[in-house]
């Protein structure tokens, strides 16, 4: 079945665990299954940056029918 919880590169592809140790990448996203039965049955997907500039991610596919839709976006101006 689907797993509950996928980590991800910026590339969309679910992290391997070379992926967990290379120093440099400083980004990733996370992707929550929906839980079956829940009130929203939609996946949640998290995409972080800890890097200074600006990264960009390839999403996921969404599922068949779904879409991705933007929620929130949080950027720290310095």
């Amino acid at each position: 079945g689907e797993k509950d919880i996928v980590w991800l590169t910026p590339l969309g592809q679910e992290m391997t665990d070379a992926d967990w140790h290379v120093q440099h990448c400083g980004a990733l996203g996370v992707r929550y299954a929906a839980m079956p039965g829940a009130a929203a049955a939609e996946d949640f997907l998290l995409l972080m940056n800890a890097r200074p500039d600006a990264q960009r991610f390839y999403l996921p596919e969404a599922g068949p029918g779904a879409v991705w839709r933007k929620r929130l976006a949080a950027r720290v101006l310095q």
